[in-house]
């Protein structure tokens, strides 16, 4: 991800954001609501394609994503439960 920028009409959410990772990595991200953390992980999972900057995945990688909305009927009660059915749910891979 190099200097993403996003914005929602005038309101810009994200500005020149540079982040790169290795393959594996787990990456959280806190901030106050609104801030623009879903927005940005949107964008890491290719959901989200509304923003300037560029974003690269390597051919033969794929990026894992829950909406913290909609979990395809799963039931957790904690962050913990949710990471498990995450994993769980990508052919029981690791993401």
């Amino acid at each position: 991800m190099d200097r993403v920028s996003r914005a929602y009409g005038t309101k810009v959410i994200l500005k020149d954001i540079s982040i790169s990772y290795y393959y594996g990595a787990k990456i959280g991200v806190i901030g106050e609501n609104g801030a623009g953390k879903s927005s940005l992980f949107k964008i890491f999972a290719g959901i989200d394609k509304d923003y300037t900057g560029e974003t690269k995945l390597l051919p033969g990688y794929s990026m894992g994503y829950l909406d913290q909305q909609n979990n395809n009927g799963l039931v957790a009660t904690c962050i913990f439960d949710e990471m498990f059915l995450c994993q769980r749910s990508f052919d029981g891979e690791m993401i």
